[in-house]
């Protein structure tokens, strides 16, 4: 059983925001109920692929559906980089930190999406999706549910994906707050944007200094929003260097950001948080920072 799971322009607004690529949402019926149904503008569906959101009772899920002649692109999926494969790795490994279940099959045969040796290498059909286990809202909207498993699924594929299929139609970004010198070119300005969806899948969106977390504060205004630290500064990495976002990235607030580079070599992460524990002091408005603190360094 499938019920109504949100409306189509807000789907398609928030998860162009999120993937940084433009996305078209449509609401459909098929036989096993609504679902909606996602394509990236500029990418030839026929060609390329679409996605497929549904939700029941207790889960929502995502599947990746390809085109009727998408069996290049698929062969290209196959044979994605080692940067692109860390990328797709560090995806499933932060879904699954959130009970965030991933199923994938290779050529008809299932395989552990974590393990490349499991991957065939030409791949002429591949079966992906995400499924979360929540209950729905009272009013049936699930917007929250479809955006994490629509984000989720559509930077999985992207990872693996050459970004020459991408036309700047699709691209909805403008800027970095970090590294903005070394994202001129469209596949740097790619694997960036992909690097921090995988670091906050990894990590999450409260700042690893000061545990400060922008949606408990702003509400909505505040959901996701969070900058991305570069533990190896982004000027001394060397081409070809492969970026591991869940050993080399980590999310923090602005302030702290700013801070981390207020010296050269970069402060670390924990002498910044040593320093924010023996100099605060607390406002009247935000006495619970030492204990964000604390609990941040365990």
């Amino acid at each position: 059983m499938t019920v109504r799971v949100a409306d189509s322009l807000l789907l398609s607004r928030i998860l162009s925001e999120r993937v940084g690529y433009s996305v078209r949402c449509t609401e459909q019926t098929d036989s096993e109920g609504v679902f909606h149904r996602i394509g990236i503008l500029g990418l030839d569906e026929q060609d390329g692929f679409t996605v497929h959101l549904r939700s029941g009772l207790t889960n929502a899920w995502a599947e990746f559906v390809p085109g009727a002649f998408s069996k290049p692109l698929l062969l290209e999926l196959g044979r994605a980089s080692e940067q692109q494969r860390v990328l797709f790795r560090c995806l499933v490994e932060g879904a699954k930190l959130r009970n965030i279940e991933v199923d994938m099959s290779i050529n008809r045969k299932k395989c552990e999406p974590t393990n490349f040796d499991t991957w065939q290498r030409d791949w002429s059909v591949l079966s992906l999706s995400v499924k979360l286990q929540a209950r729905t809202s009272a009013t049936g909207d699930n917007t929250g549910l479809f955006v994490s498993a629509g984000e989720l699924i559509l930077n999985m594929i992207l990872s693996l994906l050459p970004v020459e299929h991408l036309t700047d139609e699709s691209s909805t970004q403008t800027g970095y707050a970090e590294g903005y010198e070394h994202q001129v070119l469209e596949t740097r300005h790619e694997r960036n944007r992909l690097n921090r969806a995988a670091c906050i899948q990894i990590h999450g969106v409260s700042c690893k200094v000061c545990g400060f977390d922008f949606e408990d504060v702003y509400g909505p205004l505040g959901t996701a929003y969070i900058h991305v630290h570069h533990l190896i500064p982004v000027s001394t990495i060397a081409p070809g260097t492969v970026v591991d976002p869940s050993k080399d990235l980590i999310p923090v607030c602005p302030n702290c950001h700013a801070m981390l580079h207020r010296r050269t070599p970069p402060v670390t992460p924990e002498a910044l948080r040593s320093s924010l524990r023996r100099h605060y002091v607390a406002g009247p408005n935000d006495h619970n920072l030492p204990t964000r603190v604390a609990e941040n360094s365990k």
